[in-house]
């Protein structure tokens, strides 16, 4: 027994990945993508639902659609370092 809970016990630190140049950078990069209306509330706009920008976060926010809606929202992505 004590065997097996000393080898659990040295093993256990090698699965274990504290963390790694992804963790570390997720933060940092800020792609909040979707209409004007989302990213206006800093992509704090999944609960409220009615946005399209919404769906992969709250699909059942679409419910608030009444009647058909088209907008266009253009992206321009012009950093450079």
């Amino acid at each position: 027994m004590k065997r097996l809970l000393l080898l659990i016990a040295l093993s256990v630190p090698l699965l274990v990945q504290a963390q790694s140049d992804v963790e570390a950078l997720r933060y940092s990069m800020l792609d909040l993508g979707g209409t004007a209306r989302f990213i206006g509330a800093g992509g704090a706009f999944t609960g409220l639902g009615g946005d399209f920008s919404s769906i992969s976060q709250n699909p059942a926010g679409l419910g608030v659609f009444r009647k058909s809606e088209f907008f266009f929202t253009p992206e321009f992505d012009l950093n450079s370092t």
